[in-house]
């Protein structure tokens, strides 16, 4: 009998215009997954045709088989999220990989971060002789700050604007991050001079237009079989954050492959040939074991803010569902191509309430059509993070919670509308994901 527990998965990314068609002579990176539902079901159909007197059904025909498949997966700060990402929110780029913003570090230098304005319209601003190498930063991405004595200025910051012209350069930091009254939450500066300072850019990814696909190779090595995956997209992909317990994703991938002879069955190992494209060598051997990352990401270490307060929160759910679709064709049994969809993340939010104006903010979002920016920022054991940034939320319907014994008053967010936003460059998005690397200057 073949254990569950030996099967395992791995990947490779298809060529830009060859979907569906696996990649020969490359790399495979193995996958770390929590579980998933595996691939191919077949479709069947029967006839209508009242002709048995024995009133008995006859053989079903077999019409259509899947190409789809789903995986579970625990958060990490493995590279396989980078592509994962890449692929559910179609990221531009000439890979899953290349999609994302390389991170950027500062040499040392004199800083000096001051605040600028007061009250409501105070920022935070970042001041050394030489940012250039800070030039692909894009407004509303990160940057954290290193080299001064008051740890608090340490901090990760949201780039409002970029100088690179005055002397000295200067960073302009949004104000949802500087503590007011206004914003009892943000981070409180204190405006400090340093000769030792440092800037490093988060690794930042948004959504795109591009469509990718991998193919995965699900290997039973009990059993010296393997199935090959093409042509895999990622339709949905979903981020779990629950009181105590790990962050969970779990990911529906959509298929397609004109090639019947890539579709069907488990192939015994050494039997492939020119059947699947690898030109007869052992396709396992071209399998590249990942380290496996060991600390995972668990929801206590996750902080919700909402237009840059913290709130308090009991779950949050970021959903990017329904990403691609089939394209069907008469004389193939299965998917010959997918298209892109419109992208429409969701936000699920239980959250409660520690005051009266956050219950009347999130009255206002519901009654008079207001939205909301969300940011979602998790770390691991290691203190590596991801942030998944939500600039437009569109609540839309909520339900508030009953009387009840010994209950928590919360409010429920059933499914919130991530609707595109409009940076001042005039970028437009509506996602975005940025992971920080706990020692940058490695």
């Amino acid at each position: 009998m073949s254990s569950a527990s030996l099967v395992s998965y791995a990947y490779a990314v298809e060529t830009q215009g060859e979907h569906g068609v696996p990649p020969n002579n490359v790399d495979y990176k193995q996958m770390w997954v929590a579980g998933g539902n595996g691939w191919q079901a077949a479709g069947t159909a029967t006839d209508s045709a009242v002709v048995d007197p024995a009133m008995m059904g006859r053989q079903p025909t077999v019409t259509k088989v899947d190409l789809n498949g789903g995986l579970d997966f625990e958060l990490s700060f493995a590279d396989q999220f980078k592509d994962l990402i890449s692929m559910g929110i179609s990221a531009d780029g000439a890979s899953p990989g290349d999609a994302w913003s390389v991170q950027i570090v500062t040499p040392e230098q004199d800083g000096e971060l001051a605040i600028q304005g007061t009250g409501a319209s105070a920022v935070a601003v970042y001041l050394a002789d030489d940012l250039s190498m800070l030039s692909t930063v894009k407004v509303g991405q990160r940057v954290k700050l290193y080299g001064f004595t008051n740890a608090i200025n340490n901090s990760a910051f949201t780039v409002k604007s970029i100088d690179l012209v005055s002397t000295p350069n200067k960073l302009v930091f949004d104000t949802a991050y500087i503590k007011t009254p206004q914003r009892p939450t943000g981070k409180p500066v204190i405006p400090e001079v340093s000769l030792t300072t440092r800037v490093a850019s988060s690794s930042m990814v948004r959504n795109g237009r591009t469509k990718h696909t991998v193919s995965i190779l699900d290997s039973r090595p009990d059993l010296g079989l393997y199935q090959m995956n093409p042509g895999q997209t990622v339709n949905d992909i979903s981020f779990n954050f629950q009181p105590n317990e790990l962050v969970k994703s779990t990911v529906a991938f959509i298929g397609s492959s004109k090639d019947e002879q890539r579709r069907f069955g488990y192939i015994p190992l050494g039997v492939i040939g020119n059947k699947l494209g690898f030109d007869g060598e052992d396709i396992m051997s071209n399998v590249v074991t990942q380290p496996y990352f060991p600390s995972l990401t668990a929801a206590k270490k996750t902080q919700v803010m909402e237009d840059g307060n913290v709130i308090d929160v009991k779950s949050v759910e970021v959903q990017i569902a329904g990403r691609a679709k089939e394209t069907q064709g008469i004389g193939y049994l299965s998917t010959p191509s997918t298209q892109l969809a419109q992208l429409a993340p969701k936000f699920v939010m239980n959250c409660y309430f520690s005051d009266v104006a956050q219950f009347e903010k999130s009255q206002r979002a519901i009654w008079e059509d207001d939205t909301n920016s969300y940011v979602v920022k998790t770390e691991d054991g290691l203190k590596n993070e991801m942030i998944i940034s939500l600039p437009n939320v569109f609540l839309g319907s909520g339900t508030q919670s009953g009387a009840s014994k010994d209950g928590d008053a919360t409010f429920d967010f059933g499914e919130g509308r991530v609707v595109p936003f409009t940076d001042s460059t005039g970028a437009t998005y509506n996602i975005q994901f940025e992971r920080f690397s706990a020692n940058p200057f490695i």
